[in-house]
């Protein structure tokens, strides 16, 4: 693995996620990166219980849940994404696990531009 990669994981242990700065409890943990090395996935534990992350050098550990409402995705609400477990290689394309607002678990597909 690269350093610059590895450097990531060290830097996503000590940040706060979501526009709220939510403090994530416990350790994250990376699940995938982009092909550029520049995006990461994964979860953190807020006070919520586990939420599926972004994170980029620019802005940080971000929701996953609040970058969809952002963007006008209305349907994401309700839907607790509990992790983010693989991205694309030009990372814009996130898959994770959820559960859905009936309560079920799920598997998700987000496409962020």
């Amino acid at each position: 693995m690269p350093l610059r990669r590895a450097g990531l994981w060290v830097i996503l242990l000590d940040i706060e996620s979501g526009p709220q700065r939510q403090p994530v409890h416990g350790r994250p943990g990376a699940f995938d990166v982009s092909a550029s090395g520049e995006t990461v996935v994964g979860f953190g534990t807020t006070a919520q219980g586990p939420e599926a992350f972004l994170w980029t050098a620019t802005r940080g550990m971000r929701r996953i849940l609040d970058l969809l409402l952002e963007m006008g995705v209305h349907e994401a609400r309700g839907w607790t994404l509990s992790e983010a477990t693989a991205i694309s290689a030009s990372g814009h394309v996130v898959i994770g696990n959820g559960t859905n607002p009936s309560g079920q678990r799920e598997g998700w597909m987000a496409v962020l531009r």
